[in-house]
């Protein structure tokens, strides 16, 4: 399966082409705005990298969030327009499971993947050793991030272990502070969970955005 993976959840832009689960080309860029702008001619660019074009691409892939409410929905418009003109598949992964693949556990180990959402709260989503979902994401207050760490040998990555310093429990075999979820990351994912992609996904905001869209309406009216 010929695969392009998009990320545009936090403030990078993220894109990789792979090939049966190995990544052919893949560019990743810090990039605070200007997504909606950057992500078309940047995936043009990497498609170039891997010698290939847009028709022959069997399925695409995006992360759905938590993340910016304005990185979220441009990432996945873009994925849901090209699926639409191609006729193509889209897979969907949360930017936490993205994120999760940088622990590499241990086959008796789970993940629990955090990031830093502010205001004394962090987006929180736990996975097995094939990082397969555990349970659905969430944001928690920092105190209560204790009961949400599955039990046994467990692997806590993400941007939200730095204000969880204190609070994580001692018997925690490992941590790591990865920065953010990588394009490329959702090649050998898709590829290792077999997954093919079915309909556009719906994005994970978690969070009310600050500012409402035109017309006054919420991400979950839209």
């Amino acid at each position: 399966m010929r695969l392009l993976a998009v990320d545009t959840a936090l403030q990078r832009l993220s894109v990789a082409i792979g090939e049966g689960g190995e990544v052919r080309a893949a560019r990743s860029i810090p990039l605070p705005r200007g997504h909606a702008e950057r992500l078309l001619p940047f995936a043009a660019e990497v498609l170039d990298d891997a010698g290939l074009g847009y028709p022959d691409l069997d399925a695409l892939a995006v992360t759905l969030g938590p993340g910016t409410f304005t990185g979220v929905r441009v990432g996945l418009a873009a994925v849901r327009a090209l699926a639409l003109a191609l006729a193509r598949p889209v897979i969907g992964f949360t930017t936490l499971q993205v994120l999760a693949v940088q622990a590499r556990p241990a086959p008796d180990e789970t993940v629990l993947a955090l990031l830093d959402a502010r205001r004394d709260e962090v987006y929180a989503q736990a996975f097995d050793h094939d990082i397969r979902p555990l349970a659905e994401p969430r944001i928690l207050a920092l105190d209560d991030i204790a009961g949400a760490l599955p039990t046994g040998p467990t692997v806590v990555v993400g941007t939200g272990i730095r204000p969880l310093r204190e609070r994580l429990p001692a018997g925690l075999r490992r941590a790591r502070a990865a920065i953010a979820p990588e394009a490329a990351h959702m090649i050998g994912l898709a590829h290792r969970l077999d997954l093919r992609g079915g309909p556009s996904p719906a994005p994970v905001y978690l969070r009310r955005p600050d500012a409402k869209l035109p017309g006054g309406k919420m991400p979950s009216e839209t």
